[in-house]
């Protein structure tokens, strides 16, 4: 886990990460190591940065390798807008052939569809086991059913998903043309004990395929923060994707946020990954203490409330009891829809926005500082906190980007001395 911070106003936007990545161990201990770089510069051409969070790696290669990999292919190039630094970063992972061998994209489909197929085959024999429980034996014919059933229910259910985006033309026979070899194999090891028949190895190939082009993400995904200005952006924009791999020459990405500062929207202050501080101090509450007063207000109003009038003032008929408990919980989920509004309202009031006014109005050098201070408070609640992990900590990197002065550093780590490394200081100035 981690915390990272934006926030913009007219003037700039600063953005400060930790530096603390949580290493899980093959019998499930874990470790946190501070010193990872998170907050990256686009290059010193361009008023743009990069922070990551969540998997540190895209595909088995640590982001920090392809974004100074994607640093000398975009060089001193520029585009008009955020946005098209984005669309020209998913082109790049989409397209390089040196990040993403074709060894490195058959391991990573391999991986993942190989733990789809585990989980099938593991709901599988549950259901087996459990009607031989109840039933004392199964047919083969059963097993099947079984078998076709699981699988169609979990195809069902992507399918149902939303698409990633528009699916290239001639995608799917693209890839069964690469993969079908592949998935074949890993259907032959996950299933060795099973009779899988041509329908259900269809059933299957299809599941592979829907994995990589809709909004499902089961495996290690990585948060990616597009930040800064292009050349005719006005005010400063911030874009954030979850990331999860390129197969086919498609990356597997949906846009989480988008935020941008306007005429009407004055500024702006945005968490990522481990964000219920910052949502303290924004809100007034906790976000956790918040949905336990709705959770356990809306049990009261919809459910305990309604049965123990109903009981107390209608001890007649079953029907008409039931009739007062339905009307009474209509009641109550439109008392509850007007409490939420009123303290949606009070919130915004009296926390959110005399922050955000402030903010508006902050130099450059106050808006790095209180983007360093929330990263902290995060930090500083798990170190004294119980039951805590210390995923948040280590040194903070803090930058500010403005229009007339591009990308600046306010705080950066290194894991060395720079006074002793005079060469690495003048090759990165040249860069």
């Amino acid at each position: 886990m981690t915390a990272e911070i934006a926030i913009m106003n007219k003037s700039a936007i600063a953005l400060a990460a930790d530096s603390a990545v949580t290493v899980s161990s093959a019998n499930s201990s874990q470790h946190v190591y501070h010193g990872v770089n998170k907050l990256f510069a686009l290059s010193h051409s361009h008023p743009v940065a990069i922070m990551i969070y969540d998997s540190a790696e895209f595909m088995e290669i640590p982001w920090e390798t392809v974004i100074k990999s994607y640093r000398v292919h975009i060089g001193p190039k520029k585009f008009d807008q955020l946005e098209q630094y984005l669309s020209d970063f998913v082109s790049y992972l989409e397209k390089d052939k040196t990040l993403l061998s074709k060894d490195r994209c058959d391991r990573h489909v391999a991986s993942k569809v190989f733990a789809i197929y585990n989980h099938l085959r593991e709901e599988i024999d549950e259901q087996v086991k459990k009607t031989i429980a109840e039933k004392k034996s199964i047919s083969n014919a059963k097993i099947s059913q079984i078998k076709a059933k699981v699988m169609r229910d979990f195809l069902s259910s992507l399918r149902a998903k939303e698409d990633l985006r528009k699916t290239p033309s001639g995608y799917k026979k693209k890839f069964l043309l690469q993969y079908q070899q592949l998935v074949d194999s890993v259907i032959d090891n996950v299933f060795k004990n099973h009779q899988i028949s041509s329908s259900l190895k269809g059933l299957l190939t299809e599941i592979a395929l829907q994995m990589f082009i809709k909004n499902e993400f089961p495996f290690p995904k990585s948060g990616v923060v597009f930040a800064g200005y292009g050349p005719k952006d006005i005010f400063p924009k911030l874009i954030s994707l979850q990331v999860e791999c390129a197969v086919n020459g498609m990356l597997k990405y949906v846009v989480e946020k988008k935020q941008e500062i306007t005429l009407d929207n004055h500024a702006s202050i945005t968490a990522f990954a481990q964000s219920d501080m910052v949502q303290s101090f924004m809100e007034g509450i906790h976000p956790y203490h918040r949905k336990y007063i709705e959770k356990n207000l809306a049990r009261l109003l919809k459910h305990l409330l309604p049965e123990y009038i109903s009981k107390e003032i209608c001890e007649a008929k079953d029907k008409q009891s039931d009739e007062i408990v339905d009307k009474l919980q209509k009641v109550g989920e439109g008392v509850l829809r007007e409490f939420d509004k009123e303290l949606q309202k009070d919130r915004t009031n009296n926390f959110v926005l005399p922050i955000t006014n402030s903010v508006s109005h902050l130099p450059k050098d106050e808006l790095a500082a209180m983007a360093e201070s929330l990263v902290n408070l995060t930090s500083f609640r798990q170190k004294i906190s119980l039951g805590t992990s210390g995923t948040v900590g280590g040194e903070i990197d803090v930058a500010v980007i403005s229009k007339g002065d591009g990308f600046v550093w306010i705080k950066r780590k290194h894991y060395f001395e720079s006074e002793l490394n005079p060469h690495f200081m003048a090759n990165y100035i040249k860069d």
